[in-house]
């Protein structure tokens, strides 16, 4: 279900008349493109009306696309493609189109009201009228790119609609709608792969046919994974499983009519949609003795003629045609694959892979009429794990495995067996002891004989910095393009090292966080590295042990680096992350099956959600606060400081209310942020949901995503402009739009807006910002955490050693550093036990109270060490919050202040105002006027 907010926003369309014909009488759904209505013209006809939101309707290339489809949908001039009967400019600017209103389900519906799964016979017919209503597509060049379960609809008559032509290919449009669109869990493999194989062709549509039929017999995914990536690589890169191999009772003639339809190969597959349905039909023949007909002349659609359900024979042992036989990848595709997949493609970065498989699926409403597969959602990145089929994975087979070393013993190229080295090393399990498994080396940086010491793979990769994994006896580099190496050589050539990993945006398509959280890094190591060595020996006449830090730009392709830095170096914990729903896809994908420690300076609320097996401890933490923790603070400001000082400074008339607007990142942050924010806020007396169209949401590109400068933003903030809001607060973006904002503010208005954040003050843009308009001093606020000790301590110990990079409080980036402090503590915690994520998480617990308060820092290092060895617990407080993370959130507590900018010497300070954690409430007096 979408946001309430997003709900009762479409709401207020409701009894309105679009263009003086369409009466609009309720919503239908709310997907993140359009929303639907159910619309009643003039006349009485009762349709479908689907409307692009107003932010996307100010992109040219959006309306475009939105129109287009009832277009391409119409051109199939075939009963089985949804009708769309009109298409308009609502009042308000924002493009609609009219479509018949449909009375029945999705095939993803059917399936899971059937309990997972559909008959074989019900499968045959629906692939018969299916292909059907394909041939009439293809033969107008129309290739949808989109079959799957959700959009196909059943209606109530038996009659088989095809829905959603938005992301259809046509002939004469190649050039200009390449890439890569759809759904990963049913792409072929030249769609997953980009199109470098060659133009997408109709034949990618008849493996999606295919695809769907397996999903509907066996109810789950061909390619079984959790992970968007995971799926997609599969795809790519390995031929679809056997049908009888996943259901063994599968009738023979099925099983070769969806194998065939999903050979790897797409020569191999059948020629066009027409030989697919014939095929069908042939095997409905074999297995029932009843005939399967396209059902009527064009005029009507194809009608699924279901008997009832009789017994069929026993399965026979099933073969995939000769031709199929040579399903595999050739060497040529898979080396295309090690570059492209095995990160995410650079074109086309994660979160929209994840976007793509999530929220494309159909927004519905409770209760027919449905014209839910017409509904393309696929819009702002979502913040929701991947569909599970029901059905469990089946296991890794013996013809798999055959695979695979035939493919090593033939010598393919290395990075072909690399490519399936890493996979299989990734699938391992935790060992039955509960700590990570240690796995041998099998990645890119892997290389050479058994090891015995670091220096010898030094030597063997020319000097370059590299480690001998001991459980494995392999070299493993540990520099790539993307990583590199925090630690000097001597620690580099110790063998008793203990390497951790951290990801963080700082290379060239990072930010300013990036680097200065790298920096934090490189700190807290060595502040370890002088006072005490490492981590200090536990038997007396040992030596300590180094910390090195392989750091990697995780501003692109998180997860092949996190693959690097886990089954290569082998790290028991990362520090980071680029992005918040980076740490969610991680943590599903590596984290909790690998074992792993996190330690995440990220805010969206939805990390405390990801899951804590029973009796096993929390491995995901967080080391700044939540949008969760952040919000309820800005909700207090704007009612008990905002309200009232902008009717003291009479910007707020007498009875004049507020207006509010919220500009969101279009991330997992910014949606986390602005949902939780927009249910805490309240003014004048009265909720957000209470003021109405009083506050907005306004959509910014996520910062690392943006093209562009300042001026790309310009038209978001004539939006703004026009909204004329009294109150602008950042919630999960940047500070970037405050300055567009301010640029594009008419200059004879009679007041301008007060900004809020909780980001930096001492931002370059707001720097911008200020200069421009030295009024604004008066009217930037950010909400932060409190100025402990620790933060104090933090900033002079950084500027002292990082003279060339000067912070303060404002624009200080302290999280990673107590994220470091935190991981070495709990190593030194654990005495002479085996250092593995899962003993760290559980070592953390001896860092919270009750306990001995310790801040972050050299200075308390010693004494902490001296503490933890003796069996004692501390109470680490950090330079950003408390740091005593809950065992079931992971999440630390904090007091936030409000903080301004001193109009003297331009730096940040604390108003005054303390928002405090345990009363909830604002305390003290502002002092920055």
């Amino acid at each position: 279900m979408p946001p309430q907010s997003v709900r009762e926003l479409a709401e207020r369309r409701v009894g309105a008349t679009l263009r003086d014909k369409y009466r609009i009488e309720r919503v239908l759904g709310v997907g993140g493109m359009a929303t639907v209505y159910l619309g009643v013209h003039r006349n009485g006809h009762k349709v479908a009306v689907k409307i692009l939101h107003p932010e996307l309707s100010k992109s040219a290339s959006q309306r475009d696309r939105f129109v287009r489809e009832g277009y391409v949908a119409n051109s199939i001039e075939h009963p089985g493609a949804v009708r769309v009967l009109d298409d308009d400019i609502a009042e308000d600017g924002c493009p609609f189109l009219v479509i018949e209103l449909l009375d029945g389900e999705t095939l993803d519906e059917r399936r899971r009201r059937a309990g997972g799964k559909l008959e074989a016979r019900e499968v045959l017919a629906i692939g018969h009228a299916l292909c059907d209503v394909l041939a009439a597509a293809h033969d107008k060049g129309v290739i949808h790119r989109d079959i799957k379960p959700e959009n196909v609809f059943v209606k109530d008559d038996g009659t088989l609609k095809i829905l959603d032509f938005g992301i259809a290919r046509v002939a004469h449009e190649e050039a200009a709608l390449g890439g890569l669109a759809g759904t990963p869990a049913f792409m072929p493999p030249e769609q997953a792969l980009g199109d470098i194989m060659g133009p997408i062709d109709a034949r990618a549509d008849l493996w999606a046919a295919g695809a769907t039929m397996f999903t509907l017999l066996t109810g789950r995914f061909v390619h079984d994974a959790s992970r968007t990536t995971e799926i997609l690589t599969s795809t790519a890169t390995k031929s679809a499983p056997l049908l009888q191999e996943v259901a063994p009772d599968m009738p023979h003639a099925i099983a070769t009519v969806v194998d065939t339809a999903l050979a790897y190969d797409r020569e191999e597959r059948y020629l066009d949609a027409r030989e697919m349905r014939d095929a069908i039909g042939a095997a409905y023949v074999e297995l029932t003795g009843e005939q399967l007909t396209v059902a009527a002349p064009r005029g009507s659609a194809s009608v699924l003629s279901i008997p009832p359900i009789s017994m069929f024979p026993a399965a026979r042992p099933s073969m995939r045609p000769a031709a199929l036989a040579s399903g595999m990848p050739s060497v040529r595709n898979l080396q295309v694959a090690i570059e492209t997949l095995v990160d995410v493609p650079p074109t086309l970065p994660s979160d929209s892979l994840d976007k793509t498989l999530v929220d494309d699926a159909p927004v519905h409403e409770e209760s027919p009429p449905s014209v839910s597969g017409s509904i393309n959602t696929s819009g702002p990145e979502s913040t929701i794990a991947p569909p599970t089929l029901s059905g469990a994975p089946p296991p890794r087979t013996a013809r798999t495995r055959a695979v695979l070393a035939l493919a090593a013993g033939l010598g393919m190229v290395l990075t072909l067996a690399v490519l399936f080295g890493v996979r299989a090393a990734r699938e391992r399990r935790t060992s039955a002891s509960g700590t990570s498994t240690q796995q041998a080396c099998e990645g890119p940086n892997c290389a050479g004989p058994r090891c015995t010491t670091n220096a010898e793979c030094i030597a063997e990769s020319g000097g370059a910095a590299a480690i001998c994994r001991k459980d494995s006896g392999a070299c493993v580099k540990l520099e790539t393009t993307e990583c590199k190496v925090i630690a000097d050589k001597s620690e580099i050539e110790n063998d008793a090292t203990i390497w951790i990993g951290a990801m963080y945006p700082y290379g060239v398509k990072g930010n300013s966080y990036g680097k200065q959280a790298v920096k934090a890094v490189e700190l807290a190591r060595k502040d370890f590295a002088d006072i005490t060595g490492g981590i200090p020996p536990v038997a007396p006449g040992d030596k300590a042990r180094p910390i090195g830090v392989v750091a990697c730009d995780d501003s692109e392709a998180a997860e092949g680096l996190a693959t690097h830095l886990i089954d290569g170096v082998g790290v028991p914990v990362i520090l980071g992350f680029a992005r918040s729903k980076e740490v969610l896809d991680l943590a599903n994908a590596f984290f909790l099956p690998k074992g792993v420690l996190a330690l995440a300076s990220n805010t969206a609320s939805m990390l405390a959600d990801i899951p804590r097996p029973a009796g096993e401890p929390r491995l995901v933490l967080r080391a700044t606060v939540s949008a969760d923790m952040i919000n309820r603070p800005k909700a207090v400001v704007v009612e008990e400081m905002l309200e009232p000082m902008l009717q003291s400074r009479g910007v707020l008339r007498r009875n004049e209310a507020m207006r509010i607007a919220l500009v969101r990142a279009d991330n997992a942050s910014g949606i986390s942020h602005a949902d939780k924010l927009l249910s805490q806020l309240r003014w004048n007396g009265k909720s957000a949901a209470e003021h109405g169209d009083l506050v907005r949401q306004f959509v910014v590109p996520d910062q690392l995503a943006r093209k562009g400068g300042i001026e790309a933003l310009y038209t978001m903030a004539d939006s703004v402009a026009a909204f004329a809001p009294h109150v602008v607060i950042e919630a999960g973006a940047d500070q970037a739009p405050f300055l567009a904002i301010e640029r594009r503010w008419p200059a004879k208005s009679k007041f301008r807006p007060n900004y809020l954040t909780c980001g930096q003050l001492g931002d370059p843009n707001l720097e911008k910002l200020v200069s421009e308009r030295p009024d604004a001093l008066r009217r930037l606020f950010s909400i932060n955490t409190t100025i402990p000790s620790a933060l104090t301590k933090f900033i002079m110990h950084h500027n002292e050693i990082f003279t060339d990079e000067k912070i303060d409080a404002g624009n200080s980036t302290s999280a990673p550093y107590d994220a470091f402090y935190a991981a070495a503590y709990a190593m030194i915690a654990l005495g002479d036990e085996p250092i593995t994520g899962k003993a760290l998480a559980r070592s953390i617990r001896r860092l919270v109270p009750p306990g001995e308060p310790v801040d972050v820092g050299q200075a308390g290092i010693y004494a902490a060490t001296q503490m933890l060895r003796q069996g004692k617990n501390i109470d680490l407080a950090g330079a950003q919050t408390t740091l005593d993370f809950n065992p079931e959130t992971g999440d630390p507590t904090a007091d936030i202040s409000v903080r301004c900018i001193d109009p003297k010497q331009r730096v940040t300070v604390e108003s005054g105002l303390v928002y405090r954690a345990k009363s909830g409430k604002l305390e003290g007096t502002l002092k920055c006027q």
